[in-house]
């Protein structure tokens, strides 16, 4: 009873942490409910106000989740619906006020919470650290650059709380078989976000190859190269996709002919950043309007990571692996063609490198594995 008790302190601290530090932020910076200061800047004050408001009376009764007169002389509001409100928090809109603000800064802490939650179960259970390491590096997850700037982005900060589960549904596949932990975490992912979702499914591939390749050494029956139970993961990533099909065609089709088509051809040669620059993407102070890629992911995580590469208890196959993967992901936040395939065969309108918490989540596994061998 003891024992339980203290795990399930642990799992609360996970998520009041990141909730604390953000609540005390805002009180610092004089920010709303503390002040006259809003996080409601660029794309949460131009679109996602109205339409949390919209989807209020939607749920109020007053207006059709389908379509609206409100829209210039009435159009289709699914695209609309999937594309930004399907999350479950979002229906917590039910019990704030009338103003806006109070459901965009209830919902904008409770987001980091929850990222804390599932990084410190993903962390706990994948690499069986000790509560307090563990708790730690949940924080660091939680607080990564990527989470702090798309603050005003709300729709894309889910992704960041549900990625840790769709990693540890890829480590059960490979490591016992079971497939329902990963199918009901991505087919989560993609209905909350099928942008982001889109990011994942691509990444799950990779990070199912990674961890097949890792485990390969321990199998005592592996009859495809490098993969394990590669049948069970192909069967689970289909159902997962097509079970989303009703979020993913109705969205699809009301999003053709919109923002962010290449003009000189999705392969053209060109690159987004300076690489004497890379070096500042991995720390704090990179401002979004920079474009440069946003992989800060905490100082302990980066430590970590370091030491992933350095530690005489990590084998050289574990460490090129992980060494391929993460500067392949790196790359490709450099590389345009690479980039605009991660988001989806277009152009970032206005931000590029847009799948940055999929590096960070990548040091989050590199950092964990080093603590885990001492």
């Amino acid at each position: 009873m003891k024992r339980y008790g203290l795990s399930s302190l642990f799992y609360a601290l996970s998520f009041l942490a990141p909730c604390g530090i953000v609540v005390a932020s805002f009180f610092m910076l004089s920010m709303y409910p503390f002040g006259d200061r809003a996080v409601s800047v660029w794309d949460l004050q131009i679109t996602y106000t109205y339409f949390y408001e919209w989807f209020r009376d939607c749920l109020a009764g007053n207006q059709n989740i389908f379509y609206s007169f409100s829209k210039s002389l009435g159009g289709n509001m699914y695209a609309g619906w999937s594309g930004l409100l399907t999350s479950p928090i979002n229906w917590l809109i039910l019990l704030c006020g009338d103003n806006p603000m109070d459901f965009v800064t209830l919902m904008i802490v409770l987001k980091f919470g929850l990222a804390g939650l599932t990084s410190y179960f993903y962390v706990r259970r994948r690499f069986a650290l000790s509560r307090p390491i563990s708790l730690c590096l949940s924080v660091c997850y939680s607080m990564m650059l990527f989470m702090t700037t798309q603050s005003a982005n709300p729709m894309w900060m889910e992704v960041v709380i549900l990625l840790p589960l769709v990693m540890y549904g890829v480590y059960c596949i490979v490591h016992r078989g079971k497939v329902v932990f990963f199918y009901v975490s991505l087919l989560a992912t993609i209905i909350c976000n099928y942008y982001n979702g889109y990011m994942v499914c691509l990444f799950s591939i990779m990070f199912y190859l990674f961890e097949s390749y890792l485990f390969v050494p321990q199998a005592k029956r592996v009859r495809a190269g490098i993969m394990v139970n590669p049948g069970r993961f192909s069967i689970a990533f289909s159902l997962a996709v097509f079970s989303s099909l009703f979020i993913l065609l109705p969205t699809v089709l009301g999003l053709l002919g919109g923002k962010g088509a290449v003009p000189g051809g999705l392969f053209t040669f060109e690159f987004r950043y300076d690489l004497n620059d890379l070096a500042r993407s991995f720390f704090l102070g990179v401002y979004e309007k920079e474009q440069l890629p946003q992989m800060y992911c905490g100082t302990l995580t980066l430590i970590c990571a370091i030491w992933f590469f350095l530690s005489d208890k990590i084998g050289k196959r574990e460490k090129v692996a992980a060494g391929v993967f993460i500067g392949f992901m790196v790359f490709s936040t450099w590389y345009a063609p690479f980039d605009r395939i991660w988001l989806g065969l277009r152009d970032g309108n206005s931000f590029y490198c847009r799948f940055t918490f999929l590096v960070s989540a990548l040091f989050l596994f590199v950092a964990a594995r080093a603590l885990s061998v001492g």
